[in-house]
């Protein structure tokens, strides 16, 4: 009977770990000493996006692989290093830091954005020049992000003319373009018309204004593709 309540115990864990909220963290920003918080009291699910070859740890713990997935339960309440080497195109190893904690199971999935960014890429350069551009300017207007970039806050960058004040709303990142959002308001005392060559500089490769016709102390949305 003993046996028998400790296997349903350790199921019950498991699924636990499999519903829990997923933390997802860049595993490419993981290189180096990184710590991540996880149960002391429940098994914990590392999953990464590519086979786990090996894992090494500094502490005594319990830990079964499968394909892609770790699951782990520490066994003292201490830090525990892990060594996890995958196998990907580079044979990266990550060094993580498990951090025990007063909390329930933890589902830390690990994803490779520059895997995503080159898919993408490859499907930008399957289309032409100026539909894979056109798409990232539309992709940004109408929903706020592009599939495969990273999107990055801006720290309220800001550009003043004599007529215009230009703040900087976010950066897009993808593995070969790059996209910009800017705030243009009219800080003049007329009416202005705004025309895409004006904004234009070296390296960039497309432009794009919401609205034209801008009176005074009006905002429109200006999109620039690198």
């Amino acid at each position: 009977m003993r046996k028998l309540l400790i296997s349903t115990i350790l199921i019950i864990s498991v699924a636990s770990t499999i519903y829990a909220k997923v933390i997802k963290k860049d595993f490419r920003e993981l290189i180096g000493n990184k710590f991540i918080n996880v149960s002391i009291k429940d098994i914990n699910l590392l999953r990464f996006p590519y086979q786990v070859k090996e894992v090494q740890s500094s502490k005594d713990l319990s830990m079964n692989i499968r394909g892609k997935n770790i699951f782990v339960k520490l066994i003292e309440k201490v830090p525990t290093e892990l060594f996890v080497m995958l196998n990907d195109p580079d044979e990266t190893t990550i060094n993580i830091i498990l951090n025990p904690k007063d909390i329930p199971s933890q589902t830390i999935e690990f994803t490779d954005k520059s895997a995503e960014m080159k898919k993408v890429y490859e499907e930008e350069k399957s289309m032409p020049y100026e539909k894979a551009i056109r798409n990232i300017i539309v992709s940004i207007s109408k929903t706020g992000k592009v599939k495969g970039y990273s999107v990055l806050e801006a720290d309220n960058e800001t550009i003043k003319t004599n007529e215009l004040e230009l703040t900087k709303l976010r950066t897009y990142q993808g593995y070969k373009y790059s996209a910009e959002v800017w705030k243009v308001k009219n800080i003049s005392n007329k009416a202005l018309y705004l025309e895409e060559p004006f904004f234009y500089m070296i390296g960039m490769r497309a432009i794009s204004i919401e609205k034209h016709n801008l009176a005074q102390g009006e905002e429109t949305l200006l999109y620039i593709v690198r």
